[in-house]
């Protein structure tokens, strides 16, 4: 019996290939998304897996290479290409076949059907379809480019010449955004097990040399794994004194220091002027006369009454300067040193020879981790480590010192498991991507990175 499994997220894909796999009689399986995918896989042992574009927001690129790492041997893997991912940039997909979302249901349908047909027959024939790494883009219309045939299949045809199977070229940094071109990360379910890069002390162990290319959101995804919200973690490195992450933590999240400003602000103005109003010299006034007396003349003169008092003008209160809201703000260039909340003492000396361009930096509340280009800061990621969440107030302290602004504009926002994923925009050149728990109260990591 053919089975068949469908990691997708759309309806439209759910019954265009439920209706195809129905004649053969095969076997289907769905999963809406890449997480449970990748977890069922095994279970499944599918023969033809379908696997649709830009799932939880990543690139075609990430997802047939981590879907190819998890499916059986021998499992023809199947791509639904969607508008704009002719225009990826380079990398290979290693697929057996790619389809085009943007053709009519019917064509789609037909050409799942070719599929499943060729692939029973190989099966009743002892066939063996092997792998080939298909260039992005390559397609027109509906295309169902199969897999050479090896040539124990006896049909003649060319031996597979391509790279080998664990070829897969690695992405560029600059390519690290899908096609969407906002969120430059990968969402939590991208990675599905971190066991094995977990540390007896619960700290995640130095992972093999990644390339300046590999995705800083699939790293972040096993770290926030890593450091589950289940209370504090061991601190890794003493510290003779507080860092500003242990400050900050002591903050309520709930706190709101814009109306405490404002409060604060006005109190102190108000005190003042009662102070000036209360405290100021009453002016002179001249003791009134019974009767006003002509002035006396002497030796021709005319004696001249005395001057009255000048009564004192008050200074002016100069008004308070307002502060400055984030419109007013411009957009500060791509940091270049260290921002002064990254505890400098908590830095890990080897992680940076391991990891070309990256940057790691440990206190007793949070992880960071920084990534440059030419010695310009490119991604900043934050992970809290203390279990009870990143405050909202280092949050804003955060954003505001690394682009000038204090709060982002939302896009958008999707839940992915306990997480909710709120993605924003915070200046023409920077965007973040916020990861919450605890019905959107608890921050518990979050992505800051720039374009330019």
């Amino acid at each position: 019996m053919l089975n068949i499994f469908l990691i997708a997220s759309q309806p439209r894909l759910h019954q265009i290939v439920s209706e195809a796999a129905t004649p053969s009689g095969a076997i289907l399986r769905i999963a809406t998304n890449l997480a449970d995918g990748v977890a069922e896989i095994g279970n499944v042992s599918p023969s033809i897996i379908f696997l649709q574009s830009r799932l939880s927001g990543l690139s075609a690129e990430i997802i047939a290479r981590h879907v190819r790492s998890h499916a059986p041997l021998g499992a023809k893997l199947v791509l639904f290409a969607e508008k704009g991912d002719s225009s990826a940039p380079g990398g290979e997909l290693t697929v057996d076949s790619i389809l085009d979302t943007t053709a009519e249901d019917a064509q789609i349908s037909v050409a799942i059907r070719g599929i499943i047909s060729e692939t029973m027959a190989g099966d009743a024939t002892g066939a063996f379809s092997s792998r080939v790494n298909l260039k992005a883009g390559n397609k027109d219309g509906v295309t169902a480019q199969n897999a050479e045939v090896d040539p124990r299949a006896g049909s003649g045809t060319d031996a597979k010449t391509g790279e080998d199977e664990a070829g897969f070229k690695p992405l560029e940094v600059a390519n690290l955004k899908t096609a969407g071109g906002d969120a430059d990360c990968t969402p939590l379910e991208a990675i599905s097990s971190v066991s094995d890069s977990v540390s007896v002390k619960g700290e995640p162990a130095a992972p093999a040399a990644i390339a300046p290319s590999m995705a800083f959101k699939e790293e972040l995804d096993s770290l926030l794994s890593a450091y589950p919200p289940s209370g504090p973690k061991e601190q890794e490195t003493p510290f003779s004194a507080p860092t500003v992450d242990e400050v900050f933590s002591r903050i309520p999240a709930k706190k709101n220091n814009h109306a405490i400003l404002a409060v604060s602000t006005l109190s102190l103005t108000a005190a003042a002027l009662l102070f000036f109003i209360f405290n100021r010299t009453e002016p002179g006034v001249a003791k009134p006369t019974s009767l006003a007396t002509p002035p006396q003349i002497t030796n021709g003169q005319t004696k001249q009454p005395d001057k009255l008092p000048v009564t004192p003008v008050p200074a002016e209160v100069q008004p308070k300067t307002p502060f400055p809201t984030s419109a007013q703000v411009a957009n500060p260039p791509t940091p270049q040193s260290l921002p002064g909340f990254i505890p400098r003492e908590g830095v890990v000396t080897d992680y940076g020879r391991s990891n070309p361009g990256w940057e790691k930096y440990l206190s007793a509340a949070a992880e960071y981790k920084v990534y440059r280009e030419a010695s310009r800061i490119k991604a900043l990621q934050v992970i809290d480590r203390s279990g009870n969440g990143l405050p909202r107030s280092f949050f804003t302290n955060v954003i505001h010192q690394m682009t000038g602004v204090r709060d982002y504009q939302l896009e958008a926002k999707e839940k992915k498991g306990r997480y909710l994923v709120k993605r924003g925009t915070l200046s023409d050149r920077a965007r973040v991507i916020v990861y919450k728990r605890d019905g959107d109260t608890i921050i518990q990591a979050f992505v800051i990175t720039f374009n330019d």
